[in-house]
């Protein structure tokens, strides 16, 4: 079977991209140069917008993992340019610093991927899925030093979070701040729900309106998401800097 560009998914991925440039510039307009007040930017609507650009990076890396012809290769380019970012705001902006934020994530988890597909492709898409759905929320409260959701939770010991070297996984110390911070628990298991799904897209007859392109604006900046990502937070920082300046 001739594998087909499924150009929706390029489409979805852009408009994240889109939506991530209006939030970063927010939270410098808020945040790093204070121009305006934060009561907005911490509203609902934004906490939404924000878990919206993450679960959808996220869960489409992963559905990419099954087209990709290097997972290893695509992982390890995407955590380098993670730890450039973390270089970049140590020099640059220390109290914006990034210890492992959403390139970091993404790059591990790309890297682990080939030692998982062997589980992901044999299980059934809505198996793989649910699975995935259940480990996410036995993870979910991590941050809180707790596995498990609702009732049903068991306190994890201090002696993991204390440790300090533990943060990728999402066990910090109290004291620790990343800017953006998304540690392979619980995030890893949408990604894998992004793989499962991603079989569906790739192994089965999808509509041909999947494959069409619709906003080709859209579809240019999901091809291209990765260096967009890492010019887009300067270019915000020089735009919102020169408002600031004539203001």
């Amino acid at each position: 079977m001739s594998q087909r560009r499924i150009t929706l998914l390029d489409e979805l991925r852009g408009l994240a991209v889109v939506l991530m440039v209006f939030y970063h510039t927010a939270y410098d307009v808020v945040y790093v140069f204070h121009l305006t007040g934060s009561g907005w930017f911490r509203s609902a609507p934004m906490a939404l917008l924000q878990r919206y650009i993450a679960f959808s990076f996220i869960l489409i890396a992963g559905t990419m993992c099954r087209f990709s012809h290097n997972n290893l290769r695509r992982g390890a380019r995407t955590f380098l340019c993670g730890m450039l970012v973390t270089a970049v705001t140590a020099l640059v902006m220390p109290s914006q610093l990034i210890l492992f934020g959403i390139l970091h994530c993404l790059g591990v988890a790309m890297m682990l991927y080939p030692l998982l597909a062997p589980l992901v492709e044999r299980l059934p898409v809505w198996a793989g899925v649910l699975l995935s759905a259940a480990l996410y929320l036995l993870t979910a409260g991590i941050g809180q030093r707790v596995l498990g959701f609702g009732p049903f939770t068991v306190p994890l010991p201090d002696a993991l979070y204390d440790c300090g070297f533990l943060f990728p996984l999402g066990l910090h110390p109290r004291i620790f701040a990343s800017a953006d911070y998304y540690p392979l628990l619980p995030w890893i298991f949408l990604f894998l729900a992004g793989a499962c799904l991603g079989g569906w897209f790739k192994n089965e007859r999808v509509p041909e309106t999947f494959c069409r392109s619709h906003l080709p604006a859209l579809q240019w900046v999901g091809r291209h998401a990765l260096p967009i990502y890492l010019l887009h937070q300067p270019l915000a920082y020089a735009a919102v800097w020169v408002v600031a300046s004539l203001l």
